[in-house]
């Protein structure tokens, strides 16, 4: 079994964070892969870096690119459905509350959905390493995780530049948003295993869950506003998680509080997302490399 050792001072004992998949079973098992993952901090932060810079290598403007392809889905999106929005929404009453309403919601969407999207592919994108490295298959989760934070952050920066130019007022509840990103990022590393473990052993799971995602874009208030639909739409919308994912996100920075229906959904969403990933870890984790 390879071990790989934690930096530590001179005359201390190294303690070693990384396994063998054969050397634990079952939930404790799985439990200790997550563990170790976290404490292998170094190495995927490290995996995340490089993977962003292989991903705009030789580009001639690098990062840019995520915020130009944000601006402009924003500006387009507000230029042409401002109009109908305003007529009905009751909370929102310019264009500019409008933009902010799809940028803060599709920036919280994003990272929510590609997330989803790559967990699908989370362990038979790494098939290689997971064939010939002995890594918590966490490592790899958490990898990715990071790695799409790397939009998230750009694409809020972008949108705190614009609030200042428009004068957007900042009140004390927009504190709670940053708690939202916290929960957004516990429950995204569970999605990655979840649907990484899934995507391993079935793998029609990644294309049906690109053609739900899709949808999910149009059943979550990103393009258009809660307070303005009702009947069928409403109701989609308030069985739909990641509504309430982005609400709890959204409306702080917008000055307004999360709804107690937001949190009871997100608790629920967070404990269901964390058992489902845990019991199927447990139940796929030492097969996995026979299955990526």
């Amino acid at each position: 079994m390879s071990i790989i050792w934690n930096k530590h001072s001179a005359g201390d004992r190294p303690e070693p964070f990384v396994f063998a998949a054969k050397s634990h079973a079952g939930v404790p098992g799985m439990l200790a892969d997550i563990a170790g993952g976290f404490r292998a901090g170094r190495v995927w932060r490290a995996f995340a870096w490089e993977e962003t810079k292989r991903r705009y290598r030789r580009s001639a403007l690098g990062l840019l690119w995520i915020v130009i392809g944000y601006v402009a889905f924003v500006g387009a999106i507000a230029l042409f459905f401002g109009g109908f929005n305003l007529a009905t929404a009751e909370k929102i009453k310019s264009i500019e509350q409008f933009a902010t309403h799809i940028a803060l919601g599709y920036a919280a969407f994003a990272l929510i959905t590609a997330n989803i999207q790559d967990g699908a592919a989370v362990f038979t994108g790494s098939a290689a390493w997971i064939k010939s490295v002995s890594l918590p298959y966490s490592v790899y989760a958490l990898k990715n995780v990071t790695r799409t934070l790397v939009p998230f952050a750009l694409q809020l920066l972008s949108w705190f530049v614009f609030a200042l130019v428009i004068g957007h007022e900042f009140k004390p509840v927009a504190f709670l948003s940053l708690a939202a990103v916290a929960i957004i990022i516990v429950n995204a590393v569970a999605m990655q295993l979840f649907f990484g473990f899934l995507s391993a052993r079935f793998r029609d799971i990644e294309h049906m869950l690109s053609t739900i995602l899709r949808v999910l874009l149009f059943v979550t208030p990103i393009l258009w506003t809660y307070e303005g639909t009702s009947g069928l739409t409403r109701t989609l919308a308030d069985a739909n998680p990641v509504t309430h994912f982005v609400e709890i996100f959204r409306a702080p920075l917008l000055g307004l509080a999360p709804t107690a229906a937001n949190w009871t959904m997100v608790a629920c969403s967070t404990a269901v997302m964390w058992g489902a990933a845990i019991l199927a870890g447990a139940a796929l984790r030492r097969r996995l490399p026979y299955l990526v």
